[in-house]
């Protein structure tokens, strides 16, 4: 079976089964903040931002997301012909959907897809992203994408600072 998009059954069920209305964005979760939930989760993995603008299709990222694609890190638009010949030939539709996805239904969507090292292997990176809405546009595509650790048990330890 291959990879396909929720149906609008699927998709509520699934959001309502992940979503947590116990937690309250700036609250204490568990003595947590959401900086500290960042912290905590950027100090073992890569973490980048993005978003696209659906008005002009440009693309823009932070030095991070653009390191994990293996490509150089520039204040204006990325070159998404680049950008897309990075993403393994396989998922690349699948990256493609889910940004339409996203534009059109004004939806969340998560994805793991493989990226091109620059020794011709392939790493897993996993990608959030969401539509936001900006005035007198047609909103945006916003995201976190990260390197995926390695699929094993790994214990990694680093001191508090």
């Amino acid at each position: 079976m291959g990879w396909r998009l929720p149906d609008a059954g699927e998709y509520e069920a699934l959001l309502q089964a992940n979503l947590r209305e116990d937690i309250q964005f700036g609250e204490e979760t568990f003595g947590l903040m959401e900086p500290d939930i960042v912290r905590l989760f950027t100090t073992f993995n890569k973490v980048g931002f993005w978003r696209i603008d659906i008005d002009t299709g440009h693309g823009f990222c932070d030095a991070q997301a653009a390191e994990i694609f293996g490509m150089d890190a520039k204040d204006g638009p990325l070159d998404m012909v680049v950008l897309s010949s990075r993403i393994h030939p396989e998922d690349l539709a699948a990256v493609m959907e889910s940004h339409e996805m996203a534009a059109v239904e004004h939806c969340s969507f998560q994805k793991i897809h493989r990226v091109l090292l620059d020794d011709g292997r392939y790493k897993y990176i996993c990608c959030l992203g969401a539509w936001r809405a900006r005035p007198d546009s047609a909103g945006e595509i916003v995201g976190v994408m990260f390197d995926l650790p390695k699929h094993q048990c790994d214990l990694r330890i680093f001191p508090q600072a």
